[in-house]
């Protein structure tokens, strides 16, 4: 089974994310320092570019939240969009 980059829930995952950063109060400069990573990268990692498993499972962790929870909360979000 193929999908295409549409299918992709990559940008979900993101978009809840960053809900959950702005919730907690968190920016940019904070995720940067608490991962020891510049701003630009984070900025990259949350427009997914360079994004891997285990780099969002640290931006995960900054919101005390394992990436399968953020999947849950991404696929509740999105049902309630619809």
């Amino acid at each position: 089974m193929t999908s295409s980059t549409s299918d992709s829930k990559i940008p979900l995952l993101l978009r809840t994310l960053k809900e959950l950063y702005r919730g907690r109060g968190l920016r940019h400069e904070d995720i940067a320092t608490a991962l020891n990573i510049s701003r630009m990268t984070v900025e990259r990692y949350l427009s997914g570019k360079g994004l891997s498993i285990a780099v969002l499972e640290r931006l995960c962790q900054l919101v005390d939240i394992s990436l399968l929870e953020l999947s849950d909360l991404a696929n509740q979000s999105d049902q309630t969009s619809m």
